[in-house]
C-alpha cells in the first residue's frame, strides 16, 4: 500500500513538474516580457557586435558551451532555423559561455550559419539578466522588434519547439 502511494506521489510530481516546464517553454505574455539592455560582445573574430545591430530583427539567441553535451547536439537545430526564416526577418545569434579559443576551435570542425559571439563568464551573469534565473545552459530566447525577451527555453530545445515558437511570434 505505501509503495502504491509512493509511486502515485511520484507520478503527481513529475507532472506537475512536466507542467512547469512546459509552461517556461512557451512564449511569454506581455506581462511577463523582460526588456534587453543593449550589450555587446565579440564574435568568435574577435570583431565587437551590438546586440542593436539586428534590432528590425526577430531574434533568437541561444547561450551554449563547447564544453556542454545537449548544447552541441541542439546547434544543427539553429543553424536550420537560420537557413529556414532567414528571409521571414529572423536572426539566430549564438552566445558562447566560453574563452573564444575553445569556441574556434569547435567552429572549425562545426560551422554555423549565423553570428557566434563569446561571452566567457560573463555570458552567466547575461543569461541571468535575461531570465535565466536557474544559470542553465543550454538556454535559449526570443528577442522581439521592440527589444523584449518574448519567448523562454532552459534545456536543450527541440526543432519542433523552436519551429512552433518562432511561427507563433512571426504570426502576431
Amino acid at each position: 500500500m505505501k509503495k502504491t502511494l509512493l509511486i502515485i506521489a511520484i507520478g503527481l510530481f513529475m507532472l506537475a513538474a512536466g507542467f512547469g516546464v512546459q509552461k517556461a517553454m512557451s512564449v511569454l505574455h506581455k506581462s511577463k516580457y523582460i526588456p534587453v539592455a543593449e550589450f555587446s560582445l565579440p564574435d568568435n573574430t574577435g570583431k565587437q557586435h551590438a546586440i542593436s545591430e539586428w534590432k528590425d530583427k526577430l531574434r533568437v539567441i541561444n547561450f551554449w558551451a563547447t564544453w556542454c553535451p545537449p548544447c552541441r547536439e541542439e546547434l544543427p537545430i539553429f543553424v536550420e532555423a537560420q537557413k529556414t526564416y532567414a528571409a521571414k526577418n529572423v536572426q539566430v545569434l549564438g552566445i558562447a559561455i566560453d574563452d573564444a579559443e575553445p569556441v574556434a576551435a569547435f567552429l572549425s570542425k562545426l560551422p554555423v550559419n549565423y553570428p557566434m559571439l563569446v561571452a566567457g563568464q560573463g555570458g552567466i551573469e547575461l543569461a541571468f539578466n535575461l531570465g535565466n534565473f536557474a544559470s542553465a545552459i543550454p538556454y535559449t530566447i526570443i528577442v522581439d522588434k521592440d527589444n523584449n525577451v518574448v519567448f523562454q527555453h532552459s534545456g536543450e530545445i527541440t526543432k519542433l519547439q523552436l519551429q512552433a515558437a518562432i511561427d507563433k511570434l512571426l504570426a502576431e
